[in-house]
């Protein structure tokens, strides 16, 4: 809460997650308020609940007061306000996305992003993009920590499958590349991404373009009510609208619940084995890794945020971006 780099808004949502696992509360953001599906100009403390129920179902305890003094989180004031209002928005039960099928799992050579991939030990997930290492200047795939690194359970040089083992891959036949790195999945502590990185058996077997969707534009930052799509192994080519940028909420994976911090949370676009899939903007800017979701909203990581900590950069065209 003393970090003098955090925003109000940032100290606002750490100290609310104080209350993340109690009162149904699954994550806390911040956002316009929504009053029966229409979008207020007012901002509020957004509260994300598994399932929302109505007030008289609820112990007086569990009630979310409709506004919070901001001294509640240690501010004086926000803006001009010295209260915030409350939203308290239902998200369904938030889970890593890893496996079922359909859409885009055949084998491609070369292999784009949005389709099917996975460690040999995962069922399948989504080959995001190819990027390229800064310091080798080498091409490699990313995708998430639970898709090709097995929530933290491969090693180094482990085979990558594409498609997944779950969409008939072959752990011999199938090899695409052998993970590199990865960022850890820390269960006891907050996260910002769930990403990871593989290196081609050559470069041949890749190409720098996604499926329905073409060669990426550049990198920008997601904004709530910006339009957004990704290509993904299970749903295919999709479009969402982004409902926050500063979500913190907890993710069910199988080895435990996470917290993860500034995440980005948009209209429902995905389903499981969709994990991986590059998020861009209408005109093709990277903004985000998809990594979780609801059968209500979906969660992904900020893009820049992946590529510092897995020390990466996008693969741009300028000259031949698809129109």
């Amino acid at each position: 809460m003393n970090n003098p780099k955090l925003s109000p808004i940032e100290k606002m949502i750490r100290s609310a997650e104080e209350e993340i696992g109690t009162k149904n509360i699954v994550g806390v953001g911040f956002g316009p308020k929504i009053v029966e599906g229409e979008v207020k100009e007012e901002k509020s403390l957004r509260y994300y609940v598994e399932k929302k129920l109505p007030i008289d179902e609820l112990p007086k305890i569990n009630i979310i007061p409709k506004i919070i003094s901001i001294s509640t989180f240690g501010l004086r004031k926000f803006k001009k306000e010295k209260e915030i209002l409350t939203d308290v928005i239902e998200i369904g039960k938030v889970e890593a996305f890893v496996y079922p099928s359909m859409a885009y799992r055949e084998k491609i050579r070369p292999a784009p992003g949005g389709v099917s991939v996975g460690h040999k030990k995962v069922g399948a997930g989504t080959l995001g993009a190819i990027v390229r290492d800064k310091k080798t200047g080498k091409k490699l795939i990313l995708s998430n920590n639970h898709v090709l690194a097995n929530e933290n359970r491969a090693k180094k040089n482990d085979p990558i499958i594409q498609p997944g083992i779950l969409d008939n891959g072959h752990k011999r036949k199938d090899v695409i590349a052998k993970l590199l790195r990865w960022v850890e999945v820390d269960f006891y502590n907050p996260n910002t991404v769930d990403a990871a990185v593989a290196e081609p058996l050559g470069d041949d077997l890749v190409e720098e373009t996604i499926l329905d969707i073409g060669k990426v534009g550049g990198v920008t930052k997601a904004r709530v009510g910006m339009i957004i799509q990704k290509t993904g192994r299970t749903t295919g080519h999709t479009y969402g609208e982004v409902l926050d940028t500063k979500a913190s909420i907890r993710i069910h994976y199988d080895k435990g619940v996470p917290l993860f911090r500034n995440q980005i949370l948009t209209t429902f676009m995905s389903q499981p084995g969709d994990s991986g899939s590059l998020v861009l903007t209408r005109d093709k800017k990277a903004c985000g890794l998809l990594f979780a979701g609801s059968d209500i909203i979906s969660i992904h990581n900020h893009i820049e945020e992946v590529f510092k900590q897995l020390d990466i950069e996008i693969y741009v065209d300028y000259e031949n971006i698809d129109g």
